[in-house]
């Protein structure tokens, strides 16, 4: 069944204002996106107009990422990939849910591989906000306790031997990621990985690493260990003793 939604922001606020905090500010954290929705406000305040015009004018025309939509209502049906999840080894389609229009600054974006890599390209070179504030942003951030937590000003933050990556990702669907060897000045890698589903049900994050693995094993030998070790895992028995072989040598 869809999910129903208040119908306005000013209803999703109002029916959130009488109901108590899960936890003190700053102790603990939950995944939610509620924040976007303040933001996409502020946003708008700021601006005086529409979030969807904002990120068009500011971001889709300024990259040339033509082929990017926010909701359905533009969107071109023929060009859109239909979304599956896996269930003991079998799929099963999924229903894109219906999101208002006040929760388009956290969903209901459809693009392709090639305009969500122009978008990375451009933030990792500073084109959309500068170097320095990102580098800024993309700290680690910790709870009151002193708890590591992921997330950095909206980004999931991680490291991989020397190199710093950041991005998001749509559980199983998408995954979008830089990687930075000390400055955005210095090594950087951009991938954007899109798929419509497994009967696997594979985490975005575990296909990511199979691409460092494979772009730069040198440079990231976590990944490339871990994708010998999962070639091991699925190998047929033909495949056993070469594969044996690859994982002793990494």
């Amino acid at each position: 069944a869809q999910t129903v939604f208040p119908a306005t922001r000013q209803a999703m606020m109002s029916s959130l204002a009488s109901k108590p905090l899960l936890f003190s500010p700053g102790t603990a954290i939950r995944y939610t996106q509620t924040n976007y929705v303040v933001l996409t406000a502020l946003l708008e305040a700021h601006y005086g107009k529409p979030y969807p015009q904002i990120v068009q004018q500011r971001i889709f025309e300024k990259l040339k990422m033509k082929h990017t939509w926010l909701g359905l209502a533009a969107l071109p049906e023929k060009r859109v990939a239909k979304a599956y999840s896996g269930s003991n080894g079998q799929l099963k389609k999924l229903d894109d849910a219906l999101w208002p229009a006040y929760g388009y600054g956290h969903t209901g974006l459809h693009s392709t591989v090639e305009d969500l890599t122009l978008f990375m390209q451009a933030m990792s070179r500073g084109e959309l906000v500068g170097k320095a504030s990102l580098q800024g942003f993309w700290q680690p951030q910790h709870l009151a306790n002193g708890e590591r937590i992921w997330p950095a000003t909206g980004w999931d933050l991680g490291e991989s031997g020397s190199y710093s990556e950041v991005g998001h990702d749509g559980g199983t669907h998408v995954r979008l990621r830089i990687l930075f060897n000390g400055t955005l000045d210095g090594d950087v890698y951009t991938i954007a990985y899109l798929t419509n589903g497994s009967a696997r049900n594979v985490w975005s994050g575990t296909l990511v690493d199979s691409v460092m693995a494979r772009i730069a094993p040198e440079k990231f030998p976590a990944e490339a260990a871990a994708e010998s070790l999962r070639a091991f895992a699925f190998a047929t028995p033909k495949d056993d003793t070469a594969t044996a072989a690859e994982v002793r040598s990494v």
